[in-house]
């Protein structure tokens, strides 16, 4: 297994920004993607989106979207948090791809209550993690 960091959280370390963060975390030893980048506004958001639309299928692991932070660490403390969330940082999803496959068959299944509910067999699918061989369908 393995995983990425992609922030350290320390009272004791006195950064600026996020992405001295990272740099930092990276001379510690730790895995930090190398995919970052700061722009500048909202055209530099989204041109940095566009582009990873267009070449994600270059990376050596799938993505279904990215994650865009506020730079400045003072601007993340000022901004907070919700209950769930930090106000500084939003993820942004890829429209999902779709894939074409095959219907084998149509099974039907009785649940509990007696309700029928049909299942879609499908010609396996592999996409991401999943491998999609059944659908329901109401």
């Amino acid at each position: 297994m393995q995983c990425f960091l992609y922030s350290i959280v320390s009272d004791e370390v006195k950064i600026k920004n996020h992405s001295e963060l990272l740099n930092i975390a990276r001379k510690m030893g730790f895995d930090v993607p190398k995919y970052e980048k700061v722009v500048d506004g909202l055209n530099g958001v989204r041109d940095y989106i566009n582009f990873w639309d267009k070449n994600r299928s270059s990376l050596p692991f799938e993505i279904d979207g990215i994650v865009i932070k506020i730079n400045n660490i003072d601007f993340q403390k000022k901004l907070g948090f919700t209950s769930k969330f930090p106000r500084w940082a939003i993820a942004y999803k890829y429209k999902a791809e779709n894939l074409a496959t095959k219907l084998n068959s149509i099974s039907f299944n009785v649940g509990r209550t007696g309700a029928i509910t049909p299942v879609a067999n499908l010609r396996p699918v592999f996409d991401f993690w999943i491998d999609c061989k059944k659908s329901l369908s109401s």
